[in-house]
């Protein structure tokens, strides 16, 4: 790492670059069973400055953490789901049910990174439930309307089914990807890594389901 950052550092001399290292941070994954505190040994500087350990952070949009648990990408991807089923409610709510449900699947069903989630987390019901009540205020349903009925009124897949068959769409696209690197972690995990993969447990959740 520090060999790499040195060719950061030459690179930024002979280009007169500033690499800002406010916006770079360290992330130490610990191994199971292993100390999870960050080794006082371990200090990385870009340009004469160093970088910060932090927990989690956000790359690419989606938020890493040191202690692998997709809990808070999932409720930073819930709480962006609530915000844009609620503009689409306030903005449209005069509209026919059914063009406001095609306007919630448009607008609010991205929900990007979901492939990479674990999907035996506890916190993606709490996604599923969000969007059950925005089936339910867009059809003008009673709260207790069962949640079985509603795949049916709208004739979508459950959420949770959704996410799922996203995630055995992006695995399959892993095992038969032109990278052979690819391809090499995606079938041990799948055939050989099973459950101490996170791949390989989705794989035997989704077949479960």
């Amino acid at each position: 790492m520090r060999k790499m950052l040195a060719c950061c550092d030459t690179y930024a001399s002979d280009y007169n670059v500033i690499f800002n290292t406010s916006k770079s941070k360290c992330i130490f994954f610990p191994a199971k069973g292993h100390n999870k505190k960050v080794n006082s040994a371990l200090a990385f500087e870009i340009g004469s400055q160093p970088v910060e350990f932090v927990s989690q952070w956000s790359h690419l949009g989606h938020i890493m953490s040191c202690d692998m648990d997709d809990r808070h990408d999932i409720m930073r991807c819930h709480d962006s789901l609530a915000k844009q089923i609620n503009n689409v409610s306030c903005f449209f709510r005069k509209l026919d049910p059914m063009i406001k449900l095609r306007l919630l699947v448009s607008y609010c069903y991205s929900l990007y990174g979901s492939v990479l989630w674990d999907a035996c987390s506890a916190y993606i019901e709490q996604l599923c439930r969000t969007w059950r009540v925005a089936i339910r205020r867009v059809w003008g349903l009673p709260y207790n309307t069962h949640n079985l009925l509603l795949p049916l009124i709208c004739c979508r897949l459950p959420l949770h089914d959704e996410l799922m068959k996203r995630l055995l769409v992006f695995v399959q696209k892993c095992l038969t990807c032109d990278s052979e690197l690819v391809t090499f972690v995606s079938r041990y995990a799948v055939w050989y890594g099973r459950m101490l993969s996170p791949i390989g447990r989705n794989v035997l959740h989704c077949s479960l389901r």
